[in-house]
């Protein structure tokens, strides 16, 4: 639950701060990547507790880079005055994956998964 929470809280600034490092995702308002980092963040815990184990480690981290990148680019069709190019959403994708590396690492060598 813990893991919960700080995906909960860094997913959105990871978002955030992609978002204004790059300007090939252009989001019109600050509640809008946080949104998005907010319900990739439920996504990615949901998937984590799944499939997420010691031999599934690259694939689960592999498959939350995807799913990152999908959930970014596709949330430009659910907001109004929003555009993020594909490289946009890859950028935010491998920021994410990143963190997502780090946080799966961490699960596995501390045993709470």
């Amino acid at each position: 639950m813990n893991n919960f929470r700080i995906k909960l809280f860094t997913c959105p600034i990871i978002v955030i701060a992609a978002d204004y490092l790059t300007s090939s995702m252009v989001f019109s308002a600050i509640w809008q990547p946080a949104s998005v980092g907010i319900f990739f963040a439920f996504v990615s815990y949901l998937f984590e507790q799944v499939i997420l184990r010691r031999d599934t480690f690259w694939m689960s981290n592999v498959l939350d880079f995807l799913f990152a990148a999908v959930i970014v680019y596709a949330s430009q069709f659910f907001f109004s005055n929003v555009t993020i190019s594909l490289i946009g959403a890859l950028f935010s994708a491998a920021m994410l994956a990143a963190f997502e590396y780090i946080a799966h690492s961490y699960l596995l060598r501390s045993g709470q998964v």
